[in-house]
């Protein structure tokens, strides 16, 4: 997670990421909040380190970022984007399972379903 722009937050804004409308014109990306990628985010390390404030390195990420967007995509883990597929790495993002709830039968739904509405 990025330190610099958290300060940022807007209550008024939703809490989930979503694509928009894209936005063409010079103008328009000029009004959009920038925001910084891992790359960018050692650059702004080092200028933390050589005096600039929090506020002063936001201001430069909204002057001269060219990462821009109404909400800062979600980070991807480190090796996923990556081309070589290494048999057996257990590291690996792409050899990582997320486990979902487990399936209910039509029976056993329809029985929670008669709980619910009939306390039975």
């Amino acid at each position: 997670k990025s330190k610099f722009n958290d300060d940022l937050s807007d209550h008024n804004k939703p809490s989930f990421c979503h694509v928009g409308p894209a936005i063409r014109t010079q103008e328009g990306r000029k009004k959009m909040p920038g925001f910084d990628c891992r790359e960018c985010s050692a650059y702004y390390n080092m200028k933390m380190q050589e005096g600039l404030t929090i506020q002063q390195i936001h201001s430069v990420i909204n002057k001269c970022s060219r990462h821009r967007a109404h909400h800062k995509p979600s980070k991807t883990p480190e090796k996923f984007w990556d081309a070589d597929i290494i048999e057996g790495d257990p590291d690996s993002p792409r050899n990582k399972t997320h486990q979902g709830p487990p399936l209910k039968s039509r029976a056993m739904r329809r029985e929670a379903w008669r709980k619910l509405n009939f306390g039975n």
